[in-house]
């Protein structure tokens, strides 16, 4: 079934002399939440909805966990997660401490089987009005 997306007119940030243009943007069918995957999930597996449930809750603590270590989490073809932190510019390293960061995030990669899975993945252009 295909990705519904549609064109919205945007323009670059910062430049408000620049003529703006149409992007792509994926419009959302619905949302998933964890009963509808650990069922998927249980279809697919020997496992109970217990089972399933208490791995992706304990996914939930062990992977901030070894992230807060300093840790890549590398989960085979599914894919890696990482942190990444942005922080105000200092003049020199020295001056550069913790106090300086200003957003931090998790970066997740995704696996060469998972990129595989995403690039096939079929999209059709819907009109909004």
């Amino acid at each position: 079934m295909p990705i519904p997306y549609s064109g919205q007119l945007k323009g670059r940030p910062g430049c408000t002399l620049e003529e703006k243009k149409y992007y792509g943007s994926v419009k959302s069918k619905g949302n998933v939440n964890l009963r509808d995957v650990s069922k998927r999930i249980v279809e697919a597996t020997a496992l109970t909805r217990a089972e399933v449930i208490g791995v992706i809750e304990t996914l939930l603590e062990v992977i901030p966990d070894e992230l807060s270590r300093g840790n890549t989490v590398r989960l085979g073809e599914f894919g890696n997660f990482r942190v990444s932190i942005k922080t105000e510019g200092k003049e020199t390293l020295d001056t550069l401490s913790t106090n300086d960061i200003i957003n931090r995030k998790v970066i997740f990669s995704p696996g060469k089987e998972f990129k595989e899975k995403i690039n096939a993945f079929i999209f059709e252009k819907i009109s909004v009005k």
